[in-house]
């Protein structure tokens, strides 16, 4: 049943079999259901990775914008060519599951190894950007002392 909260007003449907199943019957769709549960799993994984495949090609589309000019034009190629490889194996109606799911396997590893490098470079890009702009060069011939020092207090004549 709804209600609706403005109005007030409520419907409700009821749907009802004009006979109760037999045992007989529930007793043959349990064996169906039981006889086909291997091929509805199977049916399920591939759906599944078929789906994971899409969401990463789309997925990958924003990335690839995010890594121009972070990652080598080398590196960023391949992984562009195994996702158009993959989006062309998404393509037919009767997909290749098997080599969809061992593209995609290359590609997150591909992917991986590309983030791994730029996690590399970043500490080193970090370095660099810690040091002031305006900060004089040292002078190579200047020396620096490391001392300790106390700090008295000045007496002010009032």
């Amino acid at each position: 049943s709804a209600k609706d909260k403005g109005t007030g007003k409520e419907q409700s449907i009821r749907i009802t079999g004009k006979e109760a199943l037999t045992e007989e019957e529930i007793k043959k769709m349990t064996e169906q259901a039981k006889k086909f549960e291997k091929a509805d799993q199977k049916k399920k994984e591939e759906a599944e990775i078929i789906n994971q495949a899409d969401a990463m090609s789309y997925s990958n589309e924003k990335l690839f914008k995010e890594l121009e000019g972070k990652a080598s034009k080398e590196d960023l190629d391949g992984i562009k060519t195994l996702n158009d490889e993959l989006k062309k194996l998404l393509e037919p109606q009767k997909k290749d599951v098997e080599a969809i799911k061992a593209k995609l396997e290359q590609l997150t590893k591909a992917i991986q190894e590309v983030s791994t490098k730029l996690y590399q470079q970043a500490p080193k890009d970090e370095k660099v950007k810690k040091e002031p702009k305006d900060k004089k060069p040292k002078d190579k011939n200047q020396k620096t002392y490391d001392a300790d020092y106390k700090v008295k207090d000045k007496k002010k004549d009032d």
